[in-house]
């Protein structure tokens, strides 16, 4: 089961990490013998231009 919601943890406004605008989020969850696993997702900006 998630340990909790997803989060957005950093919105690339300067496109440091891939194309500008685009976000990253993490959920985390717990396998069957106890251990954390971290999910992450980027997902491009809403703005067909770019922007934030």
């Amino acid at each position: 089961p998630f340990t909790a919601p997803p989060a957005l943890v950093h919105r690339d406004t300067e496109g440091q990490f891939g194309p500008a605008g685009e976000s990253e989020w993490m959920a985390f969850l717990k396998d069957p013998a106890g251990n954390t696993i971290g999910l992450v997702e980027r997902l491009p900006s809403e703005d067909p231009k770019g922007n934030p």
